[in-house]
């Protein structure tokens, strides 16, 4: 099928050209396009002198005013434009990027003013706070990086509708009290409210795709829902807000950053459809934290991510493969988990110190990491998958498991495993177990135990202090010297 480009279509493609040779190329391809640069109206590029006709004339960056046409209808500046230079603006001037900075507001001190801003311009700047409050014109689109830094006076502020972009640490440490990002933002820069302690309202706008790291870190935020359009919280956003207690997420989150609401007063919380990975700290110490609903689409679970929490029951979605590291670690309530089949590792302490009383290691999970349930003083049962091939170091130290059987398939036992396990009586061995680790019984309550023919190597101290043991069965292939085993005990080969 062949498709024939009308002139007017060539038009529209012509303002993503580049270059006048672009335009006269695609002229000398076709006759009929030779009066294509004729009906332009206005210059589709930087260089103007090709477009004979243009009645408006378009400036793409700072260079482009040096070649300024004069007596046409019309200008429209395009890049970023100061705020204070366009108040003597002419009537047929249109400025589309116009940023407002800190030395065009008026609430230093006359000493500081005097201070700050250059001798050579001493001009009262546009704009003021006055009682606190300020107005920003409705022709600003960006409001610059730093523009109210330090501004204590500043308690109260209107943004235009035609703003789109506020910049890195514009409102850091302010007196604001509210404030409503109005619809076109699309971007709200790093540290933008950070340390704003009487901030306590925002309304976020559904133009908004992805919130900053660090935006509202320790500000006094109590309740925030986030527009649907947001599809990424990144790090630190809510970071130390002690006194956020509620948070409604969007359907469009796909991802939640490190740290985003570490140590916030956040009771409970929906995680939507759609979120694939909550980031390291997320909710770490927010001790307030005793409900979370997780969706079916999660993957990926950071370290440390309900570290300290007050969780007490918790369902791991279908699709998680990893737990990250010390997860729920010092979860002093939680009581209750429910792993999901897709689970091949549990990393490091992910339960270290929490109150899990019975659990249920999913098949397909290959690996337990150092130190999983340390210090688990109330997990009386564990039940362990087949898949199961490492059990790491110090995996259930001081844990009060009474028995448990080790699968077939894992062949080394880590170090100090079941150390100071003081109710552990009975445990059963695979033929697959080529390893025990130093330390791995050392005062547990084990009253006779068989080692397995593959095993080659008994760590030292393994059951040292094991004062119930009186019946041990060791192989013939042993070839590791033990001497650590209560010599007042009985062995068997």
């Amino acid at each position: 099928m062949t498709f024939k480009l009308s002139i007017d279509f060539v038009m529209i493609i012509g303002k993503y050209f580049i270059s006048p040779n672009d335009f006269i190329n695609i002229m000398k391809a076709n006759k009929k396009y030779k009066e294509l640069v004729l009906m332009y109206r206005f210059n589709p590029i930087s260089d103007y002198r090709l477009f004979e006709n243009i009645e408006t004339q378009h400036f793409y960056n700072k260079e482009d005013v040096k070649n300024k046409k004069n007596g046409l209808y019309r200008y429209v500046y395009w890049f970023p434009i100061d705020y204070k230079l366009i108040k003597n603006k002419k009537d047929n001037e249109i400025f589309k990027s116009i940023e407002l900075n800190s030395k065009e507001i008026d609430w230093w001190t006359k000493e500081y003013y005097e201070n700050l801003i250059s001798l050579k311009d001493k001009r009262k700047p546009p704009l003021e706070i006055k009682n606190g409050n300020c107005i920003i014109p409705e022709e600003i689109t960006k409001i610059g990086n730093e523009c109210f830094y330090n501004c204590l006076e500043l308690t109260n502020i209107i943004l235009p509708n035609s703003l789109k972009e506020i910049g890195n640490e514009a409102f850091l440490n302010t007196g604001i009290t509210t404030i409503i990002i109005p619809e076109c933002v699309t971007k709200i820069g790093k540290k933008c409210f950070r340390y704003c302690d009487k901030l306590t309202s925002i309304t976020i706008p559904s133009s908004l795709k992805e919130i900053d790291e660090d935006v509202f870190i320790c500000s006094n935020i109590e309740t925030i829902t986030i527009s649907e359009g947001v599809t990424k919280i990144r790090d630190d956003c809510f970071y130390r807000c002690s006194e956020l207690t509620n948070v409604i997420l969007p359907h469009s989150l796909r991802e939640i950053g490190n740290s985003v609401f570490y140590r916030t007063n956040i009771k409970s919380i929906i995680i939507p459809e759609g979120v694939i990975r909550i980031g390291d700290c997320c909710f770490d110490s927010c001790t307030s934290l005793t409900n979370i609903t997780l969706p079916f689409s999660l993957k990926q679970i950071g370290d440390n991510v309900f570290c300290g929490s007050n969780i007490i029951t918790i369902t791991i979605p279908e699709g998680v493969t990893k737990i990250g590291n010390y997860c729920f670690h010092n979860c002093w309530k939680l009581t209750n988990i429910f792993l999901p089949k897709s689970l091949k590792e549990i990393g490091k302490g992910v339960f270290y110190e929490s109150s899990i009383e019975s659990i249920i290691i999913s098949e397909g999970t290959t690996k337990i990491g150092n130190e999983c349930f340390n210090n688990c003083h109330r997990l009386t049962s564990i039940k362990l998958p087949s898949s199961l091939i490492e059990i790491g170091k110090f995996a259930f130290y001081n844990s009060s498991i009474k028995s448990i059987i080790i699968p077939e398939g894992v062949t080394k036992i880590g170090e100090c495993c079941f150390r100071d396990s003081s109710q552990l009586t009975n445990i059963i061995l695979p033929t697959s177990l080529k390893e025990i680790g130093d330390h791995a019984f050392l005062r547990s309550k084990i009253n006779s135990i068989k080692i397995p023919e593959n095993v080659t190597k008994i760590g030292e101290y393994c059951f040292s202090i094991c004062d119930e043991l009186t019946s041990i069965t060791l192989p013939s292939s042993l070839k590791h010297n033990i001497d650590y085993i209560n010599p007042n005990r009985i062995f068997t080969y």
